[in-house]
């Protein structure tokens, strides 16, 4: 998981790839992304993006990259909201699923922090009891003797 700030600098994408390639990962989930609506879209490298932000302006938003090695073992990309989205793969002797998370801060109302958990935890719910799965993303957590401050 890496929080990119948005990918819109020119040659992010290319520089990502690379990275990918390099350290041979298969499958990305990337957060704060900014894109709207829910949408996928090919690379000029033939990398899959899969993305979920917001319909009404560029804020929030998950993202999914696979390489174009492993597009076949792509079952499903389903977006929740702007700020959870799901990936399904096959895989052998389980399917896995990954759900790719960006947590409000605590800069936010707390209806609106306690309502991503809950959707966090409803998609849990919904994922295949046979699946792997795998919850990441950013957390906005804070840690250490100011994680307290109000």
């Amino acid at each position: 998981m890496l929080n990119v700030r948005t990918l819109r600098e020119a040659g992010m994408i290319e520089q990502l790839e690379y990275e990918m390639s390099r350290y041979r990962w298969n499958i990305l989930g990337l957060c704060e992304v900014r894109r709207k609506h829910f949408g996928e879209t090919l690379t000029s490298n033939g990398h899959k993006l899969y993305h979920s932000g917001r319909e009404d302006k560029h804020e929030h938003g998950v993202r999914f990259i696979d390489q174009k090695d492993s597009a076949d073992a792509v079952l499903g990309c389903r977006p929740i909201s702007s700020r959870i989205m799901t990936i399904r793969l096959t895989a052998s002797p389980f399917n896995i699923t990954i759900i790719q998370a960006f947590a409000p801060t605590t800069d936010h109302e707390d209806e609106e922090v306690e309502d991503f958990y809950n959707e966090v935890q409803k998609t849990l719910n919904e994922v295949s009891k046979k699946d792997i799965i795998v919850v990441q993303g950013d957390w906005n957590a804070k840690i250490g003797e100011d994680a307290q401050e109000d």
